[in-house]
């Protein structure tokens, strides 16, 4: 934190939560919206998220049943539709598979994540993913492929490339949202869980990134605390969030699981508006499904550097 805040004045930033939106994320928007957003998110997200799990529980869990498929008979399903859903990213798919631009088939040996690397060079991308081996290695697949298409058509050198974390990850979540038309496809039976899956997971993405951008926020504007302040600080906050706890239990530890916290501190609050932009365009594809199409496609063919 101390390290950090001098790296913040060292840039004329008046806190390290200025600094990272400003410098590293080059955000058109501050922190101070930030929170007025995280609280809007708590309050009236909360209630959605509780619903689908309550409403939706046999759907979840028949889907979680299903049998596994590999990463390229995943692949070999999704074409068709990705063709169906737009030429270009048919496209962008036929070229994936004609030239093996992934990774994605089980192996102890690989590391359990999933990303994209642009290949600009190259004019293309590469596809990593550590399969979950149940439903979601279709979403995350999907995912990946809204990086991939994107990258791929992207002519920017890669000496001038810069990506704007918040439209970046609608690349992928705005393609998922767009999946759920052909989720009875994927999943004969099953499509109905299959889309309120992926739709849940866009609520708690919305939900996680503004949780630990609060927290953060709130870490960084504290002089030197104990790890026990930092531990009852994220208690209180998941609290609000949803999260409950045993009566009497004072401190909550698992925010050390979320790695960005370390690494990559106020990145995580792309994941929220990002998710947000991707459930608006969900919304618009049930009255306006080619609206939305051309909406989606319309944000991949911009630039990384567009602002928010």
């Amino acid at each position: 934190l101390a390290l950090r805040r001098e790296v913040a004045e060292l840039n004329g930033c008046d806190s390290y939560a200025d600094y990272a939106y400003q410098v590293l994320y080059g955000r058109d928007y501050t922190p101070g919206r930030a929170r007025d957003l995280s609280e809007r998110v708590a309050e009236e997200l909360g209630p959605v998220y509780t619903r689908i799990v309550e409403e939706k529980y046999d759907e979840l869990d028949a889907l979680l049943a299903l049998p596994v498929a590999s990463g390229e008979d995943i692949w070999l399903n999704l074409g068709p539709w990705l063709n169906d859903l737009h030429p270009d990213l048919g496209s962008a798919w036929e070229y994936m598979m004609d030239h093996h631009l992934y990774d994605v088939e089980h192996s102890p040996d690989k590391a359990f994540a999933g990303y994209t690397v642009p290949l600009a060079q190259y004019g293309t991308a590469f596809i990593f993913d550590s399969p979950y081996g149940n439903y979601q290695d279709y979403s995350s697949l999907i995912h990946e492929f809204g990086h991939f298409a994107q990258a791929h058509y992207d002519p920017t050198p890669a000496l001038w490339a810069w990506a704007s974390t918040d439209l970046g990850e609608v690349h992928s979540q705005g393609l998922e949202a767009l999946f759920t038309h052909y989720a009875e496809d994927l999943f004969p039976g099953n499509g109905e869980g299959f889309a309120w899956a992926t739709v849940w997971g866009m609520v708690d993405s919305a939900m996680e990134g503004c949780m630990y951008d609060r927290f953060q926020q709130e870490v960084y504007a504290l002089d030197d605390p104990t790890l026990e302040e930092v531990n009852a600080l994220f208690k209180r906050v998941s609290e609000e969030f949803g999260y409950s706890y045993d009566d009497g239990e004072e401190q909550s530890f698992f925010w050390v699981e979320n790695g960005h916290t370390f690494s990559q501190p106020f990145y995580y609050i792309s994941y929220a508006t990002a998710a947000l932009t991707s459930l608006d365009l969900w919304l618009t594809a049930r009255e306006d499904w080619e609206g939305a199409v051309e909406a989606y496609m319309a944000l991949s063919a911009m630039d990384d550097d567009v602002s928010y």
